[in-house]
């Protein structure tokens, strides 16, 4: 027979397990809630795992104010779940940083609150001797609870994401950009909103970089890596050496490579030069191996020493023509099936860098120089970029360091990265800055032509580059590609009108980079921004709609008022 136990109302065994347990489900409630409606990075993981525990501790809060017997065994159950999945998720998106600030003191208050309700929850479970059937029972149905919420929110996360939290968030951010008069104070709000160290913008009317502004302690001659803003310096060079009968872009690329590529798929298929320059070689995207490679010794080192990335072995560190050859080449030591797509070679739209830096690779092959020496005699230098390469050990001390974003649930921090150089190839890895992107746009808007007399392409190769070929995701943000050139929506849509621009956009481990133009039948206009942060290793694609396109959107308008204003003053 079970033996009755007095338990006194006023025992503050149970009160002290009840507020601890409270704090812990309105310290859920409340980052949930603030992530709904800020760019605090969180991702469809997250969304689901906090909306879980928020749920499943609002179930447990009225059973810990009745006291149910076997409600404190599954409220140590809950606990322990919730402290572990947050750090188990922080770790898995290498956002287990520290740094101190609000939130971070507020993360510590959850977890003194989580470890005393398991303490308090463990000394009432005991007063209460509940059965061990019921016990098991109780954590049982709290784990279907669980299960339910947590397959609930995850069908529907994506739905929430873009239909609630992006829309709401973006809607904060538009709200007060409303109420903001100038150009400069709306880029420091967004800069402030989006967590930003640093930003350089400049905006092009014609043929003359008519406003640059830095932000963020910082000059106009900082120097920025720029991305994926280098596959359209790759496509000029490759376009010159077809202007010059060096190569022709409907060549096989194999004649100018040392070994041959070819799809597995389509062996009787040539890769054209044309398909890697429009992404449509069936070469993939994001591929780990080539990826890691690209990313340069340094920066991999930090990364597995700060981050815990796991990197494929690389050892010894191979060359580039080692690695391509390696890579590139059935039964070799890097090779994988899995590099191409299930496209065939001139059919589908698939982006990939690992094309752009065969490319690059071509233009090294072609010319039998190293490819920034063909890119300084050809592009840098007739154009008077005197600020642009590939190593920062050039531009020592005017280098702006890089930061990576590291907003998950448990911090909220930027880290600071070392300063690295990516291998010279065709993808990513040129730094400039904004006046010398600015030359290299000039001459984009106009034929091709730069105002000191250089012509870097005529204007029929150009039209050629710039033509919308393949068919990109038809989205607000990119409607087609040319050959390294972006086309974007004539629509607009209710928080951003890009101005049906083209161009293209970059970001690496630690810097962002945006270059667009517009043409008129008026004339032309463009903007380029550059900054020292990205979301490399954990993607945040909230944070780059609220904050990075809302910034293009704020200079195209700019740029729109100061070209207007033009016409206006030369009518």
């Amino acid at each position: 027979m079970r033996t009755l136990v007095h338990i006194s109302r006023a025992d503050c065994t149970f009160h002290s397990a009840l507020v601890t347990l409270l704090v812990v489900v309105v310290w859920n409630f409340f980052a949930l809630s603030m992530h709904m409606v800020t760019l605090w990075g969180m991702n469809t993981t997250e969304l689901t795992f906090l909306g879980t525990v928020t749920v499943t501790g609002c179930v447990l809060l009225p059973l810990y104010w009745k006291r149910v017997w076997w409600s404190y065994g599954a409220g140590i159950f809950f606990i322990i779940l919730d402290m572990s999945g947050k750090v188990g998720i922080a770790a898995s998106s290498h956002t287990l940083c520290f740094s101190w600030s609000g939130y971070s003191l507020s993360v510590i208050v959850f977890y003194a609150a989580a470890l005393t309700g398991i303490y308090f929850s463990f000394i009432s479970f005991g007063k209460l001797l509940p059965t061990k059937k019921r016990a098991l029972l109780g954590v049982g149905g709290l784990a279907i609870v669980a299960v339910l919420a947590g397959g609930i929110l995850w069908s529907h996360a994506g739905s929430i994401y873009w239909g609630f939290m992006y829309n709401n968030t973006i809607k904060n951010v538009d709200g007060t950009l409303q109420n903001l008069n100038t150009v400069d104070e709306r880029i420091q709000y967004l800069m402030e909103v989006g967590d930003v160290p640093s930003l350089v913008a400049g905006i092009v009317v014609g043929d003359k970089l008519v406003w640059a502004q830095a932000y963020g302690g910082v000059s106009l001659d900082t120097v920025y890596m720029i991305g994926s803003v280098t596959k359209p310096f790759t496509a000029t060079a490759v376009l010159q050496l077809y202007e010059q009968e060096v190569l022709d872009i409907d060549d096989d690329v194999n004649n100018y490579l040392p070994f041959p590529v070819r799809h597995p798929e389509y062996p009787d298929t040539p890769i054209t030069i044309r398909m890697l320059l429009q992404h449509q070689s069936g070469l993939g995207s994001n591929l780990e191996v080539h990826e890691r490679y690209t990313d340069g010794r340094k920066l991999r080192d930090w990364t597995a020493r700060n981050l815990g990335w796991e990197y494929p072995e690389l050892d010894p560190y191979p060359s580039l023509d080692t690695f391509f050859k390696e890579f590139l080449t059935p039964a070799c030591t890097y090779y994988s099936p899995d590099i191409w797509t299930t496209s065939a070679p001139g059919t589908g739209y698939n982006y990939s860098n690992l094309g752009y830096d065969v490319l690059g690779y071509v233009v090294e092959q072609v010319t039998h120089k190293p490819f920034p020496e063909y890119l300084k005699e050809n592009i840098w230098d007739p154009l008077n970029m005197t600020r642009t390469g590939f190593r920062a050990a050039d531009f020592v001390p005017d280098n702006a360091i890089p930061y990576e974003r590291m907003y998950g649930l448990l911090s909220k921090t930027n880290v600071e990265l070392p300063l690295y150089d990516r291998p010279c190839i065709g993808a990513g890895g040129i730094k400039s800055t904004v006046p010398d992107l600015a030359q290299f746009l000039i001459a984009h808007m106009n034929c091709g032509r730069h105002p000191n007399g250089y012509q870097l392409l005529t204007p029929e190769t150009l039209e050629l580059m710039h033509e919308q070929e393949s068919s990109a995701a038809t989205t607000h943000f990119m409607t087609s590609y040319g050959m390294g050139w972006k086309h974007r929506s004539t629509t607009t849509c209710e928080y951003f009108y890009l101005h049906d621009s083209q161009g293209h956009s970059g970001g690496t481990g630690g810097y962002t980079c945006q270059m667009w133009m517009v043409e008129t039948d008026k004339g032309s206009y463009g903007i380029i921004f550059v900054t020292n942060i990205y979301t490399y290793f954990k993607g945040d694609p909230l944070w780059m709609m609220a904050w990075n396109y809302k910034v293009q959107d704020v200079l195209l308008q700019e740029a729109l008022t100061m070209f207007t204003q033009t016409l206006t003053e030369e009518s």
